[in-house]
């Protein structure tokens, strides 16, 4: 069951609901919103960890 949850309710599900979101508001700009949200979501993937890292770094 927690196997379930994870593969559907997970981090790709929250990426996927903002997508469509976008895709579906942004109707007549829809490349430029897809594209600035996917600029914002692979910053986040190579800004978190490090940020992570730093701040373990700094309390362990």
């Amino acid at each position: 069951m927690g196997l379930f949850g994870l593969r559907f309710a997970g981090q790709e599900l929250l990426g996927h609901i903002a997508l469509t979101s976008m895709s579906r508001y942004y109707e007549e700009n829809r490349g430029k919103a897809l594209s600035l949200s996917l600029l914002g979501y692979s910053i986040g993937e190579a800004v978190f960890p490090v940020t992570i890292g730093f701040v373990i770094g700094l309390y362990d």
